[in-house]
């Protein structure tokens, strides 16, 4: 990572002014719904050494040369904290990958892999939803594949404006299987608002015969990537939409236990029921102690 090499993009920019006591006021041209963001005079003089020539490692020393009264280890942290957030403001271009994508990618064999969704992948994700038309068709039942969508999903949440608030926001989380290089199946999960700890299953749209390796793979990521803490995910099936059976089943076999049914919950007649499979509280335990020591340290840039 220390060897990454960021460029800043003006370019990128609506606009650039400056403020009182350094700091400068911005606005991206990706994520206008963010509005005006203010950055203090540290952070400007961190982007200022976003040249395409200085490496992080450049970036962090010369920090250090500048504020030699401030701990090393917060300087560290600061600058990859403003870096990382840069980045998905799509602000800053990367040599080579961006080393702030957190894609723990893993090889199924020589055609297909799975890693974790990112915000570069945003017009993927909309193209290859809107390709398989589940917003439309709904879950049909297919031979050869799983096609699930939460039955609370809009149909119109998956435009580029709001999907872009999704993933920036990380109100969703998604995991694909990937054929290549490119997305051919996917899993995504609506995170938590606390004080739930709840995940929910919101899509799904894989082959069957990779659909357990993919459930695998996002649920034993999904702890550790989510913003919120996580107990448990939830699996919702509607009594007006049909689920494939088969779908059902091979979740039961991954641990997922019925929790409830709640009838006419959307309507006369219109039943829902929640499936739901917990996580190891000593797993949530270690992974919220991880979280917290690597939050613990006060920042440059405050």
């Amino acid at each position: 990572m220390k060897k990454g090499t960021p460029h800043f993009k003006s370019e990128n920019l609506l606009y650039m002014r400056e403020e009182n006591k350094g700091c400068v006021t911005l606005l991206s041209k990706f994520h206008p719904e963010l509005r005006e963001l203010v950055i203090n005079k540290t952070t400007k003089e961190i982007i200022d050494l976003c040249d395409g020539q200085n490496t992080i490692e450049d970036i962090i020393s010369k920090m250090k040369a500048k504020y030699p009264m401030v701990q090393s280890a917060i300087i560290t942290n600061d600058v990859h904290k403003i870096l990382a957030s840069t980045s998905r403001l799509m602000l800053i271009q990367w040599e080579h990958e961006n080393p702030y994508l957190f894609l723990r990618e893993e090889i199924i064999d020589d055609t297909y892999g799975l890693r974790i969704g990112v915000e570069d992948d945003l017009l993927k994700i909309k193209k290859f939803i809107m390709d398989s038309d589940i917003l439309t068709n709904g879950n049909d039942v297919s031979s050869s594949h799983f096609y699930y969508k939460n039955v609370y999903v809009n149909t119109y949440e998956y435009d580029e404006v709001l999907l872009r608030q999704k993933i920036f926001n990380f109100n969703e989380e998604f995991f694909f299987l990937t054929k290549n290089g490119e997305i051919e199946g996917l899993l995504s999960f609506q995170l938590p608002i606390p004080p739930s700890k709840a995940a929910v299953l919101k899509m799904c749209i894989c082959a069957k015969e990779y659909f357990r390796e993919l459930f695998r793979y996002a649920s034993d990521n999904l702890p550790h990537i989510s913003v919120s803490q996580l107990s448990k995910i939830k699996f919702i099936i509607s009594s007006k939409e049909p689920v494939d059976d088969s779908l059902v089943e091979l979740l039961i076999s991954e641990g997922f236990g019925d929790e409830g049914l709640f009838r006419d919950e959307l309507g006369f007649d219109h039943d829902i029921s929640v499936m739901g499979l917990s996580y190891d509280p000593v797993l949530i335990d270690e992974i919220e102690k991880n979280r917290k020591a690597a939050t613990a340290i006060g920042g440059l840039a405050q």
